[in-house]
C-alpha cells in the first residue's frame, strides 16, 4: 500500500482495503501537488513490480479468477458497486 502522508488518496468505500485513487477539482490542484503525484505513482509501479505481490496475489485469487471474476468483482452478492466489491461482505461478521 502506498504510504498517503499527504491524506490525497480516496477510498472508494468505507470498506475498501486496496484501491483508492486521486480526486482533484481543479488544473491548479494538480499542479500544486505535482510532485507528490509522481511520487505515488512511482511508488505505485514499485509495489506492483515486485514479483512476490504479484504471484501472491494470483495465488490468492486464483479460484475467483478462474471462474471468470475481477480481482475486486463481488462474490458476495451484497455491494452497493457491483460488479465491483465495496467490503459489504465485511457486514456478515
Amino acid at each position: 500500500m502506498i504510504k498517503d502522508v499527504h491524506k490525497l488518496l480516496i477510498k472508494p468505500g468505507e470498506h475498501t482495503q486496496e484501491a483508492s485513487y486521486l480526486k482533484f477539482h481543479s488544473l491548479s490542484d494538480i499542479e500544486k501537488y505535482r510532485t507528490v503525484i509522481q511520487n505515488y505513482i512511482t511508488e505505485a509501479i514499485e509495489i506492483e513490480k515486485k514479483s512476490e505481490t504479484r504471484i501472491e496475489r494470483i495465488e490468492r485469487l486464483k479460484s475467483k479468477i478462474l471462474q471468470g471474476k475481477g480481482i475486486h468483482d463481488c462474490t458476495c452478492g451484497l455491494s452497493k458497486k457491483v460488479p465491483s466489491c465495496d467490503g459489504s461482505h465485511k457486514t456478515l461478521k
